[in-house]
């Protein structure tokens, strides 16, 4: 199909942003995950069918505040994956958006991964800007697959030459995190 990128203006209010511990936050966004699945379930035979993106299914995600959670608590988030004690409420949270959705889960654990890499080897800039952008409800990408024939590697002069495939997202997630190599024969 025709790719589009969207942007997605920053929610107006999300229902985990009430004045309430982390923890709090933590179970009201598994509550209504879980509260989802049949609404993702039913959505997902018909967009696999038309091999379309789930739109609605992220929306409702980062109305729920599921974009921002996985974010250190620091910068925002609600610590899912980046906190030691978010581990299991971002296990839970996977479990019940793949139970839900394959794709949806696939897009979503990317994002997380996204968010737990910046926090762990990010600059202070790059984590700043990525808070930023989650918190706005921006949905990120990982691409890290290269394609046989291209992998992509970084040139002195910083422009990425090569292709990976699979990129779940492409056409309509804005930011994607990729791997590339580098001259010196490492990866960046």
């Amino acid at each position: 199909g025709k790719s589009r990128v969207t942007r997605h203006p920053a929610p107006k209010t999300t229902a985990w942003a009430q004045p309430q511990t982390v923890d709090g936050r933590r179970h009201r966004l598994r509550a209504e995950i879980a509260a989802l699945v049949p609404e993702l379930q039913a959505r997902a035979v018909l967009l696999d069918a038309d091999a379309a993106f789930p739109e609605d299914d992220i929306e409702r995600l980062r109305h729920f505040g599921a974009i921002a959670a996985p974010l250190p608590r620091d910068l925002g988030g609600l610590g899912l994956g980046t906190e030691a004690d978010g581990a299991l409420h971002l296990m839970q949270v996977l479990r019940l958006i793949g139970c839900g959705s394959q794709g949806v889960g696939r897009l979503y654990e990317a994002h997380v991964n996204v968010m737990r890499l910046v926090a762990r080897y990010g600059t202070a800039a790059q984590k700043q800007a990525a808070a930023e952008l989650a918190l706005s409800g921006q949905l990120f990408a990982l691409w890290v697959t290269d394609a046989p024939d291209a992998p992509v590697h970084l040139a002195d002069t910083g422009v990425l030459h090569g292709a990976k495939a699979p990129c779940s997202g492409a056409g309509h997630v804005v930011h994607a995190l990729i791997t590339a190599r580098v001259s010196d024969g490492g990866t960046r």
